[in-house]
């Protein structure tokens, strides 16, 4: 998990250090590299790449139920004992008593 988290970090600064070499020659040589943009990225795919596994493995990705967390809190009616005795009572092809 390291060597793919130092891999994906040299991969950063390698695109960093393209870029800033490019907008040196851009704006004070006018001369630009041809390649940078693509290479650029490539190095940010294979940065994201490499480290969606150690992220996923520690739990540490950005979770999509970010907004449902900020909503207040409901009773879990779908859950309830009475709920569920009635959905067995009005039988699978009904869809559940409400």
């Amino acid at each position: 998990m390291t060597a793919l988290r130092l891999a994906a970090g040299a991969m950063l600064v390698l695109s960093v250090a393209i870029n800033f070499a490019n907008i040196i020659g851009r704006y004070f040589l006018s001369v630009s590299i041809p390649w940078a943009e693509e290479v650029m990225l490539f190095l940010m795919i294979g940065c994201v790449f490499l480290n969606c596994g150690p992220v996923g493995w520690s739990g540490r990705q950005i979770r999509m139920d970010a907004f449902v967390s900020l909503l207040p809190p409901r009773p879990d009616r779908a859950r309830s004992p009475r709920r569920r005795r009635r959905r067995a009572r009005a039988g699978p092809c009904s869809g559940g008593a409400r």
